[in-house]
This record gives C-alpha cells, sequence and structure tokens, in this order.
C-alpha cells in the first residue's frame, strides 16, 4: 500500500511539478488531505487514492486485530483453565479418598490432616506468589507451581505412610495456592478492567465444576483401580498444562530499574512476614479444624451440587455482562449477596429431611451468588488499588478466601459436633450402650446408615437438625457480605 501511494506521489510530481512545490512551500499543510468521513467502501463509491482506501479499511483492521487479540487472549486462558479444573478437583477427590487412605494405614483418626494439610499450605504460600511474580514474571511463577502440585501429586501417590502423603499434601498445597490466585492476575493483566469479570467467570466454571466431579471421579478410582491413582492421575494434565503455559503465555517481567541479582530479588520477597503468617495461620486453625464428610458418597455429594455448580456458572456470566456493560459493580454484589442470603434461608426452613426435588434446587441461589461474588470481589479489589499493586492485593484476596473456607468449614463442623453429642445424649437417653453409640453414630457416617428401626430413625433426626444449624453459618457469612457489599466504595470503570 504505501510503495503504491509513493508512486502515485512521485507520477504526479511529473505532471504538476508546481503542486509539490507548493506543498513543500506550506508548511501547515496537512500530509493526508482531509477526506469524507461519510466515504467508505460501504458508501458504493471508489476511493480517490490509496490513503483513503487505506483510511476506509483501518475499522475493519481494528475490528480484525481485535477479534485476534480475543482470541489469544482466550486461548491463553483456556490453557490456564485447565491447571484449575485439576487443583479443584483435588480437594473434593481428596474427600472421597480421605478415609480409604487412612483406613489403610490403620490411622483413620488422622484423616483430616490429608485435608487440612493442603489448605494450610495454600495459606502459607498465598501472600508470596504475587510478589513473586511481579520479579520473576507470571509464566515462570506458573510454571513453578504446576511443579509444586505435580510433585506433591506424586509423593502422596507413592507414600508408604499417612505422614508421608500428608508431607506430599504440603507440598502440592504450595502448588495450588498458585494456580489458582496467578489465573487472575494474568486475567488482570491481559485484559481491560471492564471485561475481567467476564473472563474470570469462566474460570469460576471451570473451578465449580473440578470440584463438583473431583469427588465422584474419586470414588470410582477408589473401587476399581486404588487410592493412589486418585493422585498419581493428576500428574498427566498437570504437566500437559504446564507444557501449554510454557508454549504459548508470553513472557512477563514487570522489574524495573537495572538488572539485578537473584540475591537482590529474593531480597525483595518479605519471607518472614510470610513465615509469622503462616505460623499464625497454623496456631488459629489447627485446632479448629475437624473432619466431616468424609466417608460421604462422594458420587451422590457430587451430583446433588451439579445445581449449584449451574447456578454458579450463571451468576458468573451475567456479573460478568453486567459490568462490561454497564462499568458499575456494586449492585450487582448486593443482588450475589442477597441472593445467597434467600437460599441458605430455604434450607433453614425447608430442609428438615425426606427433601423433595423442587426442595433441592434450593442450593441454585447459593451457587448463583457464590458466582457473582467471585467475578465482582475481584473486579472490587483490582478497581480500587494501583496497577503495580494488583498481583499482590490479588495474593491477598485469594489468602482472604482460603483462611474464610477453612474458617466456615471448621465452625460448622464445630456446631455440628458439638450439637450432635448433646443432641443424641438427649434423645438416646436411657438406652443401652448409648454412649458406645453416640461414639460410633460422630465418627462413621456409615455407620449411621447402617442403623435400623427407632434407633435409627432417632439418629437421623437428630443429624438433619443439627445440620440446619451449620447453615445458619453460611446465612451470617451471606448476610455479612451484603454488609460488606453496601459499604464498598465505587469506582465507575
Amino acid at each position: 500500500m504505501a510503495a503504491s501511494v509513493t508512486s502515485r506521489i512521485a507520477i504526479n510530481t511529473k505532471n504538476n511539478p508546481n503542486e509539490l512545490d507548493h506543498e513543500q512551500n506550506d508548511e501547515h499543510t496537512p500530509l493526508l488531505r482531509h477526506h469524507n468521513s461519510k466515504s467508505n467502501i460501504y458508501s458504493g463509491e471508489e476511493p480517490q487514492d490509496d490513503v483513503e482506501a487505506a483510511q476506509c479499511l483501518s475499522p475493519i483492521l481494528d475490528k480484525q486485530h481485535s477479534v485476534e487479540t480475543s482470541r489469544n487472549i482466550g486461548g491463553v486462558i483456556s490453557i490456564l483453565l485447565l491447571g484449575v479444573f485439576v487443583a479443584n478437583a483435588d480437594s473434593s477427590l481428596v474427600l472421597a479418598t480421605s478415609g480409604t487412605i487412612s483406613s489403610e494405614f490403620n490411622d483413620l483418626g488422622d484423616a483430616g490432616w490429608l485435608i487440612s494439610s493442603y489448605t494450610l499450605a495454600m495459606c502459607a504460600a498465598q501472600s508470596l506468589y504475587g510478589q513473586l511474580s511481579d520479579i520473576y514474571g507470571r509464566k515462570n511463577t506458573i510454571l513453578l507451581s504446576y511443579m509444586f502440585f505435580a510433585v506433591g501429586s506424586t509423593i502422596c501417590g507413592a507414600g508408604q505412610s499417612l505422614p508421608q502423603v500428608v508431607f506430599g499434601r504440603l507440598v502440592a498445597g504450595v502448588g495450588g495456592a498458585g494456580i489458582n490466585c496467578l489465573v487472575s492476575i494474568v486475567i488482570a493483566d491481559m485484559v481491560p478492567i471492564r471485561e475481567v469479570a467476564s473472563w474470570r467467570s469462566y474460570v469460576n466454571i471451570a473451578a465449580t465444576t473440578g470440584r463438583s466431579l473431583g469427588g465422584p471421579i474419586g470414588g470410582y478410582l477408589i473401587d476399581t483401580i486404588g487410592w493412589r491413582w486418585s493422585f498419581l492421575g493428576q500428574c498427566p494434565p498437570t504437566l500437559l498444562a504446564a507444557f501449554l503455559v510454557a508454549w504459548k503465555l508470553q513472557p512477563s517481567h514487570f522489574e524495573d530499574g537495572p538488572a539485578q541479582s537473584q540475591l537482590s530479588k529474593l531480597r525483595r520477597v518479605d519471607f518472614l512476614g510470610a513465615t509469622l503468617l503462616s505460623v499464625s495461620i497454623m496456631m488459629m486453625l489447627v485446632p479448629m479444624y475437624f473432619q466431616i464428610s468424609a466417608h460421604a458418597s462422594m458420587t451422590n455429594a457430587g451430583a446433588h451440587l451439579m445445581p449449584s455448580v449451574i447456578g454458579n456458572a450463571c451468576g458468573g456470566l451475567i456479573a460478568g455482562y453486567v459490568i462490561r456493560k454497564t462499568g458499575r459493580y456494586k449492585f450487582i454484589s448486593m443482588i450475589g449477596a442477597i441472593s445467597s442470603s434467600t437460599s441458605y434461608l430455604l434450607m433453614i426452613l425447608r430442609w428438615h429431611g425426606h427433601t423433595s426435588f423442587l426442595e433441592s434446587l434450593y442450593i441454585i441461589p447459593g451457587g448463583f451468588g457464590n458466582g457473582i461474588a467471585l467475578s465482582t470481589s475481584f473486579i472490587t479489589l483490582t478497581a480500587g488499588v494501583e496497577p503495580c499493586q494488583v498481583a499482590i492485593a490479588s495474593s491477598g484476596l485469594y489468602l482472604s478466601s482460603n483462611i474464610g473456607m477453612v474458617l466456615g468449614l471448621s465452625l460448622a463442623s464445630a456446631i455440628l459436633q458439638s450439637t450432635l453429642r448433646q443432641d443424641l445424649r438427649i434423645s438416646l437417653e436411657g438406652m443401652d450402650h448409648r454412649e458406645e453409640i453416640i461414639s460410633k453414630a460422630l465418627s462413621d457416617i456409615e455407620y449411621v446408615r447402617s442403623l435400623q428401626g427407632r434407633l435409627g430413625r432417632l439418629v437421623t433426626e437428630v443429624y438433619v437438625r443439627c445440620l440446619t444449624y451449620t447453615h445458619g453459618v453460611s446465612l451470617a457469612g451471606s448476610i455479612v457480605a451484603l454488609l460488606a457489599a453496601l459499604s464498598v466504595k465505587e469506582h465507575i470503570l
């Protein structure tokens, strides 16, 4: 195109040299002549010269470039979603296998460590990933997290004792912390802030789907080839995700100033603060963390969770659409909190045993609100901090999310255990072997299922009643989320 324009100028110069002299003598003459803005390739008129044709084609080329950029972003994020799916499937998969693993090592009482060790490692490592990604780049840090996760899963699959498997869970938890939070940081780097929620909704779908399918997959593997393959089987997709990231994700580096030595880079990381935070988290959470539903059928649990998955996906997609179109996020955040509160309130009022199919769908608003919250919380954070602080702030967001998850589960478990013991003693008063029945009912859900007659009915009624109390914890959390949404200062995007 440029050559054609140059040739035409040369021809015009030969035909009318005075015209060129006139243009050269006038310093205010524009380099390109003024064109009618209405003249374009859709008008049916031929452009008068190649420059005008180039101007007419420019919007189309820009649009094609935008489409190509979106495809590139979509390709990169799709690759990252594979890691998100595997990391989130791991959590429910371990719930399905923890009882079998600990029983094989004759240590059923410590089965909870298979879950708590992973979560605690995530909390401990979460605060470092944002800063490490700023220093060493997003790509290198993501690959590091994949390496930790794959190595940890391998250790778990090859472990010959429960402490060895728990150690593998610790290593995998360090990797899982980065897999989840770095995806959001990469999205914030690649897309405008108004579109972040839309792309984040796909991350939420991958995460929720992984948590839903992990349990059934873990249960199936136990019944067929053994629990070890539930860990070893995570290595191939993790390595595939690492290979695709190394191939597709462009290196990013955010260091300013002259090149630094590796020691100077490491000095920028607050290892002391991270260590103190880790110790504080462990001191606070370990005594509270109780095992719950590890022996439940995760196949059925995963199936009953599917309505929540659908609600979560819809909530994330709708939140992304609203934010992209309006540039506002406060109102939709309030809608999400109200939706979740409604769901938990319905569970408290209606879930009293013999739940019908329609009543089981009460979890849809809960998933819907959760999907909105996962999208809007990240948008609220990124809109309120400087761009250079997004990575570190994102790590803090994920850290608070993990701590909230553990605290919520711990509190609900503590309430369930204490109320179960108290109510069972009242309901079973006067029965023979009451304390033995209570002890077994609190430690093994399969024992509860095996009970028949009046005893089975009494124990089941107590369980259903006490589970209702745990929904109150969720309701309280959603009310706190609503109050937080009301107090947020909105920045129009």
